[in-house]
């Protein structure tokens, strides 16, 4: 009965001293943080339409560009088309619609899908814009590549294939920034 009591009091302390050594290190040694998460944008530069053109927003790629987990208009797809009404004071404001004052907007993004997903699922259902309309597309893509297959299947090295015709209007181009 003695050597009972001793066990439990061990395993108890046990426990005790694992719950603390969690709450040491996820919330002292690894805080969330505070402050902002980037550098402060200057509302001057959203205090002037920048063009009267036509634009239509893009989103493709996966659940970071769908939303998944997010309320509705808190996305970043979301973000980036107009602010939410209880938006930060510094952020109010800051979005395209604002200098955009003619943007359309479409999120064709389906969470959980891959990069080839992507290709098959998503481009395909891309609009016909026009001429004379602006298009801005927007990408996520990768994590669920990784999530999803790392170690489950062979390394594949292969590439996108070119698509002849897919050029949707003489003298449209396609800008890669990062």
């Amino acid at each position: 009965m003695k050597i009972n009591r001793i066990t439990k009091f061990a395993a108890g302390s046990g426990l005790l001293l694992l719950v603390a050594a969690a709450y040491l290190y996820f919330w002292r040694w690894c805080p969330i943080g505070s402050g902002e998460a980037g550098p402060k944008i200057p509302s001057a530069l959203y205090s002037r339409t920048i063009s009267d053109r036509h634009f239509l927003l893009i989103g493709l790629g996966d659940s970071v560009t769908a939303g998944f987990g997010a309320r509705h208009s808190y996305s970043y797809f979301d973000r980036l088309v107009a602010n939410p009404p209880d938006e930060f004071p510094d952020m109010k404001g800051i979005c395209l619609q604002t200098v955009m004052p003619h943007l359309q907007f479409t999120n064709l993004a389906v969470s959980g899908t891959t990069s080839g997903q992507h290709i098959k699922m998503e481009l395909p259902r891309l609009p016909d814009a026009g001429s004379n309309v602006v298009a801005l597309i927007v990408m996520t893509t990768g994590g669920n590549d990784l999530i999803h297959n790392y170690g489950r299947t062979l390394r594949v090295n292969r590439q996108c294939p070119a698509q002849p015709g897919r050029r949707r209007h003489p003298g449209s181009t396609i800008s890669i920034n990062g």
